[in-house]
C-alpha cells in the first residue's frame, strides 16, 4: 500500500504546470488598427501540443480568448493565432498600459503549460 501511495504522489507531482517562452506580435496593439490576428510565437514543439486546449488569457479582466488556428514555424515550434478583435475587447480598458497576456494549454500528455508576454495598448 505504501508503494502505491509513493507512485501516486510522484505521478501527481509530474503533472505540474511548466513554463514556455512566448513572443506576441504585434507587441503594440492599436485599438483602432485594421489587423486580423494576434500571433503568439513559442518555444514548444508544434507536435507536442494539444491544440484545442490553447487559450490566450488576460489576467486582470479574466478574459479567455480561444485559439483561431495554429501552425509550425520553420523550427517546428508552435505558432498560435488569435482573433485580434477578441484581444482588443479583452484589453480595451487598458489604453496606455502594458498588459500581460498568458498563453495556456496542455501538451499531448495532458500536462499544462503556460507562457506570458506583455503588449502595449494604445488607441
Amino acid at each position: 500500500m505504501l508503494l502505491l501511495a509513493v507512485v501516486c504522489v510522484c505521478f501527481a507531482e509530474s503533472r505540474n504546470n511548466y513554463e514556455i517562452s512566448i513572443a506576441i506580435s504585434p507587441n503594440t496593439l492599436a485599438l483602432g488598427s485594421e489587423g486580423v490576428w494576434v500571433t503568439v510565437h513559442t518555444d514548444i514543439s508544434y507536435y507536442k501540443v494539444e491544440h484545442e486546449s490553447l487559450t490566450l488569457n488576460e489576467p486582470s479582466t479574466l478574459s479567455e480568448i480561444e485559439i483561431a488556428w495554429t501552425k509550425a514555424d520553420s523550427r517546428g515550434n508552435l505558432v498560435a493565432k488569435f482573433d485580434i478583435d477578441q484581444v482588443k475587447e479583452a484589453v480595451k480598458d487598458q489604453v496606455g498600459q502594458q498588459v500581460e497576456l498568458i498563453l495556456k494549454g496542455d501538451d499531448i500528455d495532458g500536462v499544462p503549460f503556460e507562457g506570458s508576454d506583455y503588449i502595449n495598448v494604445k488607441k
